[in-house]
């Protein structure tokens, strides 16, 4: 569903997920009740119409969210295209601390943390949505 889709590029864009606790419940609650945290406020380099997409995809009512999966992939395509024509400066690399080990905790944050965000990102999350779309439409 739409929704799940909005979580997956959430985690994709940002390298965490929109609602973390310590207990499934807990997590259960925060979907319910409270909304994510902006993703532009994780990764300011996010193109600003990919964030309006995922918190879009991220509505509690369903009325809010876009109205099929074609929409979603209409909207990947134009950011798609605006970055083509307009791509993001090249953040400067940073250091990586060789002493930090990724764990069970962090794992999910090391990728993201290690490079520029790239326009594949895009490319790929589009991909994924389709992907999605077509198996979950079978």
């Amino acid at each position: 569903d739409l929704y799940a889709i909005g979580i997956m590029l959430y985690e994709l864009t940002t390298g965490r997920v929109p609602f973390d606790a310590k207990s499934p419940m807990k997590v259960i609650a925060m979907h319910l009740q409270y909304e994510p945290k902006p993703p532009r406020k994780l990764f300011p380099g996010m193109h600003e119409d990919l964030e309006k997409l995922i918190l879009g995809l991220l509505e509690k009512d369903r009325d809010e969210r876009p109205n099929s999966a074609g929409d979603v992939i209409k909207a990947l395509e134009g950011i798609e295209r605006c970055l083509v024509k307009n791509p993001l400066p090249e953040p400067k690399p940073r250091e990586i601390d060789a002493n930090v080990r990724p764990t069970l905790t962090n794992a999910r944050h090391v990728q993201f943390d290690q490079g520029p965000w790239p326009k594949a990102l895009v490319i790929g999350c589009g991909i994924a949505v389709v992907v999605a779309l077509i198996f979950f439409s079978i």
